[in-house]
């Protein structure tokens, strides 16, 4: 019995080594269990991300492969470039030595064309001033009409007084021959001559002081404005004849250089044209 009892003793106790051993063997199992899901997770992650990254790393191939063609077909254009640049070097040291030439051809060309300009200039101060004097001309020949034509009214009305003075004297002479007829009768006759003084003379004798002062003026307002009337006239004539002159020797001046400026200016556009045709090329 108590072999028995200290067997029993000793199975309780080896099974509860084995119960507690297996308890953590199960923990154990557990635990690994955990973690081989845990890495299975890792492992389903890491795949996925190999996919993505395979995915990137198609994609990046084919960019790869885009931008190799790119700069293919960039190195081409530069090769292309650099020989296009080396013809253009050797056209740019031609073109320069031609502009030169052009320059030389130009530069005096513009110095004569400033020297023109200059000339025409002057040519268009003179023909002002000439414009100015004529202006000035104009202005004196009108007052001069003006006074011509009160001049002319004034004659007007001086002839109308001189009928008016002749129609006078006519009945005048009717009336005395009148009073000759009475001639035999010193009476009568001196009545008569007494009416003839009344009739004109006393009415008229102070009217022909005045009217003989005003003859005196006008006469003298007339002399004065008939000979600076001819003095004007010959002095318009001696200026229109020069005027005369310079315009024509102007305008020839004038249309010569205008004849050789379009001329120049033709020739320097062609010579611009030619160039910038040459550095298109």
């Amino acid at each position: 019995l108590a072999q028995e009892k200290d067997e029993k003793v000793r199975l309780r106790g080896q099974a509860g080594i084995h119960r507690k051993h297996h308890d953590d063997l199960k923990r154990e199992m557990q635990k690994k269990q955990d973690a081989v899901k845990k890495e299975e997770e890792k492992n389903r992650l890491k795949e996925e991300k190999i996919v993505g990254l395979l995915k990137d790393k198609e994609s990046n191939e084919k960019e790869i492969k885009e931008r190799d063609k790119t700069i293919t077909d960039k190195e081409m254009r530069i090769y292309d470039l650099k020989k296009q640049n080396q013809e253009l070097q050797k056209f740019k040291f031609v073109l320069d030595y031609k502009i030169k030439e052009l320059k030389a051809q130009i530069d005096p060309k513009t110095a004569d064309i400033a020297s023109m300009k200059t000339q025409t200039q002057a040519m268009d101060d003179e023909l002002n001033d000439y414009i100015r004097r004529n202006k000035q001309l104009a202005l004196d020949i009108s007052q001069l009409q003006m006074k011509q034509r009160a001049l002319q009214e004034e004659i007007k009305s001086q002839k109308r007084k001189l009928r008016d003075d002749l129609s006078l004297i006519k009945r005048f002479k009717i009336d005395m021959n009148e009073c000759m007829d009475t001639i035999s009768e010193p009476k009568m006759l001196k009545e008569s001559i007494a009416n003839v003084y009344r009739k004109y003379l006393q009415s008229e004798t102070k009217k022909l002081d005045l009217d003989t002062d005003m003859q005196k003026e006008y006469n003298r307002q007339r002399d004065y404005l008939e000979k600076s009337v001819d003095s004007l006239k010959r002095k318009l004539e001696k200026d229109s004849q020069a005027h005369r002159i310079d315009n024509m020797r102007i305008m020839q001046e004038n249309v010569s250089l205008i004849r050789e400026i379009n001329d120049l200016t033709r020739e320097i556009n062609a010579l611009k044209h030619e160039r910038t045709a040459e550095e298109v090329k």
